[in-house]
């Protein structure tokens, strides 16, 4: 009975200092990661600022303007991945063709003029 308690004992220390040893190992890795993610994030963020004033500067006529751009064979597709993924970054789920012409309002310009990158990538990791 004391030989088995003192082997739990043992084998719970064992495990004890190998599960400290992993979490310490995840913790410099997670570190790592971090440091590396904001040093992209620091490239990326002078990038964002300019493109959220260019979509403040929209109106009407250019919302009119980017949807005539469907019409044009040679330029959909590139259309349409440029608005797919801008209306994905602000969390529309229906990014087919269709999808994209309707939801591509001034509801949505509004949603990017308010755009927040650092909220919503930490709403984005939390999925």
């Amino acid at each position: 009975m004391i030989q088995d308690s003192m082997t739990m004992s043992t084998n719970k220390k064992i495990n004890l200092e190998y599960f400290s040893k992993v979490l310490e190992e995840d913790t410099i890795q997670v570190e790592h990661n971090k440091s590396k993610v904001e040093e992209e994030l620091k490239e990326v963020l002078p990038e964002v600022e300019k493109a959220k004033n260019l979509v403040k500067s929209l109106d009407s006529s250019a919302l009119a303007e980017i949807r005539a751009f469907f019409k044009q064979p040679v330029l959909r597709s590139e259309v349409y991945n440029v608005l797919k993924a801008m209306l994905q970054l602000i969390g529309y789920s229906d990014l087919s063709s269709e999808g994209v012409k309707s939801n591509f309002n001034m509801e949505a310009i509004s949603t990017l003029r308010n755009f927040d990158l650092k909220i919503n990538l930490k709403k984005t990791r939390r999925k």
